[in-house]
């Protein structure tokens, strides 16, 4: 303790002074001098134990009455005597020293403070009151308005003024409150929530919009709900209108509407499905299960569908009212990358490919099925492999494919925009197999040569003789074929005999076959025989014709060309018996027939 300064507690009401260095205690005459010991006061210690008090380095005080724990103080601590109890006045002690600053408290006050000034006391509450901080944050007792009440025991009561409303006014209720609980829990007026709202805390929905779900209007039927308890659309959202679910959204993000277990991203179930940008298309023909509806004569817009694959491609599908080809209708139209490549027309007409005429383009005429051919039509300005020969320029292809795209088996006819010609082949598994040319009489009548005799030529030897009248001379060049038809008849007399009738080359260019040649591969139209290069063999058996002296003959025959040049081709009679016969001369109704034969040039 120093001189000044210091602090005691005591159990009894006696006053502890200090005068000068002498240090006395009421109700008890004897005093201690400090002042022996004034050069120690700065590290000595004042202490009590029992009744006794003592200092370090210094003598002991029996102190009776009373037990003095503590002293402290910034001014001379006072101890009153006279009493078994003794008093300590300490006097106003500041906050600074663990004080309140305070000389009077309120009974029932609270004590508040802002850590450096005197603390301060609130008035005693009242029964009811409840302590809230003012406008200047200042703690306040303050009475609970009308609308409810807390009783000492905690319990809040709400009050059924103003027609049983909790409200923001505490007059009647208006139309302009914004926030009201009615006595059955109902809310009126607009509800903010700062910090989110829990509906069905309790997890007590059991797939109904009945209780413990989010609903409209009073007995509506209209809400929303999440089922809590196992089974159905369990922790989803099912949205109810006339207390029936009309759409439900299940846990894992699927949509459905009509089913409450939707299988997809979207499921609609129980009607038809209408999408419009403006709402004023048509809904929904022939019983469509989907129906894409636009007001295209306000608007503009067409119904349509997109499709698009991220980094690769994307097309569309639209309905199209106009004109193609000349050919105004509507259409189912398809794009790719906003170009148009396949049409449907409602009358059931379908085009696609280039222009949209069905024609689609090809260079390689070899190509398989699984290198992108396929059957159908096709044109080319630029063939570029596997096409028959000397193809150029732009060139018509009809394609018909085996089924199986692995291999090469297809039926082809090919032909150049600006002739007549027609190739075929079947490629029989080869890119490359061969092309054959198609003659038809169109293609080939400019090349047409025929030849044709009413008169009579007769022979009695076995040498060849030609039959007059009947050559041509034709140029033609290497690769050319040359298609001959023969007909005419023979008379003999003779009851026997074999009398033939050939077609050959009299003429032909160096390196050609030789002078007097006969063609192969004659067939005859007679009895078969034996005779040089395949010629006719006509056997008149006289009693084998029914003795008729006359017998009709006919045949074809091809020559390929081998060298360029200038052929003369003739036709060859003679007999081999020795007997006559007359080539060309009267038939059995006593008419002639003509000896003809037709050169046909590729």
């Amino acid at each position: 303790m120093s001189n000044g300064g210091g602090s005691v507690t005591t159990t009894d009401a006696q006053d502890l002074s200090l005068t000068g260095n002498t240090l006395s205690l009421t109700n008890d005459a004897t005093t201690v001098n400090l002042a022996p010991y004034l050069d120690n006061t700065d590290a000595q210690t004042l202490s009590i134990a029992g009744a006794t008090l003592s200092i370090s380095g210094g003598n002991s005080v029996a102190l009776p009455g009373g037990t003095v724990t503590s002293v402290s103080g910034t001014s001379p601590i006072n101890v009153a005597t006279g009493t078994t109890t003794p008093v300590i006045s300490l006097g106003t002690v500041p906050v600074a020293n663990g004080g309140t600053g305070l000389t009077t408290l309120t009974s029932n006050g609270v004590l508040y403070g802002n850590g450096t000034g005197n603390v301060n006391l609130t008035a005693a509450p009242i029964p009811g009151q409840v302590l809230l901080g003012n406008a200047s944050s200042v703690p306040t007792f303050t009475t609970v308005s009308g609308d409810a009440t807390i009783s000492s025991a905690g319990v809040v009561t709400l009050n059924q003024n103003n027609n049983g409303y909790i409200k923001n006014q505490f007059a009647a209720a208006q139309s302009t409150a914004n926030f009201w609980i009615s006595s059955n829990g109902r809310m009126d007026g607009g509800l903010t929530v700062g910090a989110g709202a829990t509906i069905d805390n309790n997890n007590g929905n059991t797939g109904t919009i009945n209780t413990n779900a989010l609903a409209f209007g009073n007995a509506s039927g209209e809400g929303i709900a999440s089922k809590r308890n196992a089974g159905g659309n369990q922790y989803g959202l099912d949205f109810y209108t006339n207390f029936t679910n009309r759409m439900a959204i299940t846990g894992a993000g699927n949509v459905g509407i009509g089913t409450t277990a939707p299988a997809a991203r979207l499921n609609v179930v129980g009607g038809a499905t209408w999408l419009s940008r403006d709402g004023l298309g048509e809904c929904c023909g022939v019983g469509a299960t989907l129906a894409l509806a636009e007001a295209t004569t306000t608007t503009g817009r067409v119904a349509g569908i997109s499709f698009h694959n991220g980094g690769q491609s994307e097309g569309n599908m639209s309905l199209q009212q106009n004109t193609i080809n000349g050919v105004s209708s509507r259409r189912i139209q398809f794009y790719d990358n906003q170009s148009l490549g396949m049409g449907l027309e409602l009358s059931g007409r379908l085009w696609y490919g280039t222009s949209g005429v069905r024609t689609e383009t090809r260079d390689n005429a070899g190509l398989q099925g699984d290198a992108g051919a396929q059957s159908g039509f096709f044109e080319t300005s630029a063939p570029a492999a596997n096409w028959y020969p000397d193809a150029s320029n732009w060139q018509h292809l009809i394609d018909a494919r085996h089924s199986n795209s692995g291999n090469n088996y297809a039926m082809q006819l090919a032909g150049s925009f600006f002739d007549q010609n027609l190739w075929l082949r079947k490629t029989n598994g080869s890119a490359n197999t061969a092309w054959t040319q198609v003659h038809t009489n169109a293609s080939m009548k400019a090349n047409q040569y025929t030849l044709g005799s009413t008169t009579t030529t007769t022979t009695s030897t076995t040498v060849w003789k030609t039959f007059p009248g009947l050559s041509q001379t034709i140029t033609l060049a290497a690769g050319d074929r040359v298609f001959f038809d023969l007909a005419g008849t023979v008379y003999s007399t003779n009851s026997y005999g074999y009398h033939q009738i050939s077609i050959g080359i009299s003429a032909a260019p160096a390196g050609g076959p030789a002078a007097g040649s006969f063609l192969s591969g004659l067939t005859a139209g007679g009895a078969a025989g034996t005779g040089k290069g395949g010629t006719i063999v006509a056997n008149h058996d006289y009693s084998g014709l029914n003795y008729e002296p006359y017998s009709p003959f006919a045949s074809t025959a091809s020559y390929d060309v081998g060298t360029a040049g200038t052929y003369t081709f003739v036709v060859y009679i003679r007999t081999t018996t020795g007997s006559t016969a007359t080539f060309g001369g009267p038939t059995n109704n006593g008419t002639y027939t003509g000896l003809k034969y037709t050169i046909l040039r590729q």
